[in-house]
């Protein structure tokens, strides 16, 4: 067992505009009924969370309503939000929004294609700045079987490139995740019926192109630091594959031991990764095998619902309001544990 004590807590809250001024680019969190979300859509207050140069939360109370999708600008302290669709004509707008809920640019959804059901309801369904700020990725439904992808540069938000994607599936949700590559993003499809697709989209100046990944049918993709290859998790069989990039290969796939894998899914370096499963508990996998070689647990903290990497930490969410519901450790003290 690989346990975990001494966690950092993140019991301080900052101000929004210092915290987005950290060399660690911080992420947008969501505070639902049951406890914290990355980007989860029923949120009742939105906190941005930084570790530098301790582990702090900014609340964002002026932008504390409910919605689909929230994305921090790297270097200024500006957020994109989505608003919720809902079948209403007004929702599923783009939102360009300072930290103190001052609106600086509005854009409409683009309009469904003719000929499409009056139940069917336009909006933009996510979004996400580059790595340089420059650009903001959106993704918008115009029909039952269509994505509009569009590149919007961020000095006047005025698109730069519009490509249609085709979704095979029927109403999916379409979903952005970084890649290793500046300028690639994974376009993760998923519907309500579990079935999931994986596009490519790739910027080169101001032009976009997209791939579709056949061999890829389960949840989003997560990279190892290397970027030659990465995990996800097949839902259907609750294991977690490994595939090579960025030539796409199996490359292995890795059971649980202690019930389904599920959700929660990270590389602690390039041979190292943590699976969480359906019960709860995180099994450490040795990538290069595949195989469960270790479980890792929090001292004290039984109530572990998920993690994620944020640059050199790992943030496990849990049920304490003491705490705000997260426990932060330095990844390379992970190591230095694993190592002993």
């Amino acid at each position: 067992m690989l346990l975990l004590k001494d966690a950092i807590a993140f019991g301080r809250e900052e101000p929004a505009n210092l915290l987005h001024r950290t060399r660690c680019r911080p992420i947008v969190l969501e505070k639902a009924s049951e406890g914290w979300a990355l980007n989860g859509s029923e949120a009742v207050r939105i906190s941005l969370c930084g570790l530098t140069p301790r582990p702090s939360l900014a609340p964002l109370s002026a932008l504390s309503t409910i919605s689909s999708s929230h994305h921090a600008h790297p270097s200024m302290p500006l957020l994109a939000k989505i608003e919720h669709r809902w079948q209403k004509p007004d929702k599923g707008k783009l939102l360009l929004l300072r930290f103190d809920g001052s609106m600086v640019f509005e854009i409409p959804a683009p309009p469904l294609r003719v000929g499409s059901p009056e139940w069917e309801t336009p909006g933009y369904t996510d979004c996400r700045f580059d790595d340089s700020g420059r650009y903001l990725w959106c993704a918008a439904r115009i029909s039952a079987d269509e994505i509009e992808v569009q590149l919007r540069e961020t000095d006047g938000w005025l698109v730069v490139s519009r490509t249609v994607v085709e979704d095979p599936l029927g109403e999916a949700s379409a979903t952005f995740f970084p890649t290793p590559d500046p300028g690639t993003f994974s376009l993760y499809l998923a519907e309500a019926g579990g079935d999931t697709r994986v596009y490519w989209a790739a910027r080169d100046g101001v032009h976009t192109r997209f791939a579709l990944e056949p061999g890829l049918r389960d949840a989003p993709p997560v990279f190892a630091p290397s970027g030659r290859e990465f995990l996800v998790i097949d839902f259907t069989y609750g294991a977690v594959q490994r595939y090579r990039y960025p030539v796409v290969q199996p490359a292995g796939v890795c059971e649980s031991p202690f019930g389904a894998f599920h959700v929660s899914l990270c590389y602690l370096d390039d041979t190292r990764a943590l699976a969480g499963s359906l019960n709860g508990r995180i099994a450490v996998l040795d990538t290069p095998t595949m195989r469960v070689v270790n479980e890792l647990a929090v001292d004290g903290h039984d109530d572990i619902s998920s993690f994620t990497r944020l640059g050199d930490y790992l943030i496990f969410f849990h049920d304490d309001e003491e705490t705000n519901g997260m426990l932060c450790f330095p990844i390379s003290y992970i190591l230095d544990r694993y190592a002993r």
